[in-house]
């Protein structure tokens, strides 16, 4: 569907699911003192790289082309996954090991 370049409904759905999920997870690692400000941090810097992203998207597109810079997007999703997965590693050893 992305290299289609058909339809918004699915960029909707995958960012709202995005942005809800990681806020909702962030507030987990900080005091419920610290909640606010974190989510406020979290959501200006949020929207700022939108904003430059919606900005430079234009010049990409131009320059490389659509279906490149899906192409290009695959190595950063693998980094991103390999990262999660590493994480989800460590604290389960952590969790065994406490127990």
């Amino acid at each position: 569907m992305n290299f289609s370049g058909v339809g918004y409904w699915h960029y909707f759905i995958g960012w709202n699911f995005t942005f809800i999920g990681t806020t909702h997870l962030l507030l987990f690692s900080y005091r419920p003192q610290e909640q606010g400000k974190a989510q406020g941090v979290n959501e200006f810097l949020v929207f700022s790289a939108a904003a430059v992203g919606s900005l430079f998207a234009g010049q990409g597109v131009v320059l490389l082309g659509w279906a490149w810079l899906n192409l290009l997007s695959i190595p950063i999703i693998i980094v991103v996954a390999l990262m999660i997965w590493r994480l989800n590693e460590q604290q389960a050893l952590a969790a065994s090991e406490a127990s």
